[in-house]
């Protein structure tokens, strides 16, 4: 195509996109995103999706229509969200490295999106793929996690906000202990450790030792912050010199969890000399690792398996013990990152024709 035919098209675009005629404006970007890739004008494509991707979130913002007494925003959170597969379908085909430049048209494009929106999940989703194939970690880029993570977080995401600080930055476990901490304060009748127990134990699975340890320190500090620590404790205990730990006392709480994931991090920190202490402490705490969700009320269902499934890993991990059939449950969580019908859309080859 000519350099004054895609000029032309350009004033269509722009006219189509100033009558608000948005559906049109969608099928030319596809249009002439595609002769761009044909020209072999990567960049063009990408610079010209990013651009309407961002003039179609911007027109569903209410916030900066001017016609606030429209009844609705007009939502163009799907629009967007097809020119924004079509985008990483470009880094992907291309194998655009995961720069800090990519990485912002990327954070740009989440920001905008709205928060009650499926389609955010999706791209985040859509992202870490694509980091996870061409970045440095095979559980996608660490700061894109984070920024995620925290994303979600915000918007009382939990379960999703976890997936991704538990592959964030180092800051992310401090992220993580905070949230950990507002969510067991959102539940009532719950042992308040159940909640820190599920990050460190989803840190200790990946061997990230360090994390785990942060987060837990965190999650505490919290605790000390917000609530009568007296109220929460029951003992404390000294241990003896020639015990070769750093810490040399032991809080012991009311809650069997926090006691559980002290005890967890005390024989991980120890290493394979703390095998039967291991083994004990999964014994005894196996009854308290349950479910605290409306499911617990299904006899079947009252063991936790997830928790009770990283028990195992980190077992394997720290201790060497073997289970008949492993299960890596956050390998199962990152597959679920791409489970969404939409996931597969970053591998398709389709391309659209103006006529």
């Amino acid at each position: 195509m000519s350099k004054q035919g895609t000029e032309k098209v350009l004033t269509k675009l722009k006219a189509a996109v100033d009558q608000k005629n948005f559906y049109e404006a969608h099928q030319m970007y596809h249009s002439l995103c595609q002769r761009y890739v044909k020209q072999a004008n990567y960049k063009a494509a990408v610079d010209l999706l990013h651009s309407g991707i961002l003039t179609l979130l911007n027109a569903g913002n209410r916030k900066k229509q001017k016609n606030k007494n429209l009844p609705f925003p007009i939502d163009q959170n799907g629009s967007a969200f097809d020119l924004s597969q079509r985008l990483l379908e470009i880094f992907d085909q291309q194998k655009f490295p995961v720069t800090e430049e990519n990485k912002e048209i990327l954070i740009e494009i989440f920001e905008f999106f709205s928060n009650d929106s499926n389609s955010k999940k999706d791209f985040a989703k859509l992202c870490i793929k694509w980091s996870s194939k061409y970045g440095k970690n095979k559980n996608g880029d660490p700061q894109l996690n984070h920024i995620f993570g925290n994303a979600f977080y915000s918007e009382g995401e939990f379960y999703l906000a976890e997936e991704f600080f538990v592959n964030g930055t180092d800051q992310s476990a401090k992220s993580f202990g905070k949230m950990l901490y507002f969510w067991s304060k959102q539940v009532e009748e719950v042992d308040l450790g159940y909640f820190v127990a599920r990050g460190v134990l989803q840190y200790l699975a990946l061997f990230k030792t360090n994390q785990a340890h942060q987060l837990y320190e965190i999650f505490i500090k919290e605790i000390q912050n917000n609530e009568n620590l007296e109220e929460l404790t029951l003992t404390s205990l000294s241990f003896d010199s020639k015990v070769n730990i750093n810490e040399k006392s032991l809080t012991l709480f009311k809650s069997p969890l926090l006691n559980f994931t002290k005890f967890l991090l005390l024989c991980v920190e120890r290493g394979e000399i703390c095998m039967p202490s291991f083994i004990k402490i999964n014994n005894e705490y196996k009854q308290n690792l349950t479910l605290y969700n409306e499911d617990a009320m299904k006899e079947e269902e009252k063991e936790d398996r997830f928790l009770n499934q990283l028990m195992s890993c980190v077992g394997e991990n720290y201790f060497g013990l073997k289970v008949s059939k492993p299960v890596n449950p956050l390998q199962n969580m990152f597959n679920s990152l791409f489970s969404s019908p939409n996931s597969e859309a970053i591998e398709s080859n389709e391309s659209m024709e103006m006529d």
